[in-house]
């Protein structure tokens, strides 16, 4: 899994429609307890959610992008990068459909988590670009009572952690089924892109979203990854067991604002072969 520099875009929300199939998941969760149980969502949609886009509709979006890249190393490296950045998001990366059941049961669909009974609808991966083609990453963190700008501030002010820059990430969240639609996490929002350690070394990178707002629930999530920089590939590269170890560091820094009472763990069911184990922290912070 690669971890790009910086990206911006634009949000596209999708028209959903139909088919669901549930399943309900608990499972303990080695050094995190208790579990939490998960409802499992197969939907299909009309094409406009899972369209991929074409390569002049992805230079559009990132101009901003291209001209930071092109300012810091030159015109011919920004379009290289963006051009690998645009390959890369059209695939998903070898071995994860082996290791997460794909993106759906038969193609057609897409993976939808609801977590307990609460009004938290995520498609519990993210990209660099709308669409659940090209993933880049798992959802690993979800927190309760603080949407995503209330909770980065405390992260940094209680427990020393950073705004930083990152790739431009989407998931995909809702308050129901029927009201499901993407997010962003902007690198040049400080609330999106988060890290403990140093960007040109070794960081732990949290990409932050805001969940959907709800008169019952203000809630964030996001996806926190142990990373090093790679001058060379002029990228940051992940380590391996990125996300464990990524989810288990943040929740040490957050160990003194969680209620364990009615936090716990919860299958995502998007696990990463070597990298995730598919259990995200649910953390309900006082």
């Amino acid at each position: 899994m690669l971890i790009a520099m910086l990206l911006i875009g634009m949000a596209i929300v999708p028209s959903v429609s139909a088919e669901e199939m549930e399943t309900n998941q608990t499972q303990n969760i080695d050094g995190l307890q208790p579990s939490v149980e998960s409802h499992i969502y197969y939907v299909k949609d009309d094409g406009q959610f899972s369209r991929q886009h074409t390569k002049e509709e992805y230079y559009a979006e990132n101009q901003e992008y291209f001209k930071f890249l092109s300012e810091e190393m030159g015109e011919d490296i920004a379009y290289k990068i963006l051009d690998r950045e645009y390959e890369e998001s059209k695939i998903i990366p070898p071995g994860i459909r082996e290791g997460m059941n794909a993106l759906n049961t038969d193609e057609s669909g897409y993976q939808i988590v609801q977590v307990r009974d609460d009004p938290v609808f995520m498609w519990p991966y993210n990209n660099h670009h709308p669409t659940p083609n090209g993933i880049v990453g798992c959802i690993n963190v979800i927190f309760y009572n603080k949407d995503r700008s209330e909770f980065a501030y405390d992260l940094k002010k209680t427990a020393g952690w950073e705004g930083t820059t990152g790739s431009p990430e989407w998931s995909g969240r809702g308050e129901s089924l029927s009201n499901f639609e993407w997010t962003q996490a902007s690198p040049l929002d400080r609330n999106a892109h988060i890290q403990d350690g140093d960007f040109y070394r070794d960081r732990y990178h949290l990409i932050l979203f805001d969940g959907y707002p709800s008169q019952d629930l203000d809630w964030c999530y996001g996806n926190c990854h142990y990373e090093k920089w790679d001058g060379d590939q002029i990228t940051h590269v992940a380590y391996p067991n990125c996300l464990n170890d990524g989810r288990d560091h943040l929740v040490d820094a957050v160990e003194n604002k969680l209620d364990w009472s009615s936090s716990g763990t919860v299958d995502l069911s998007n696990s990463w072969s070597g990298m995730f184990n598919g259990r995200a922290a649910l953390i309900e912070l006082r």
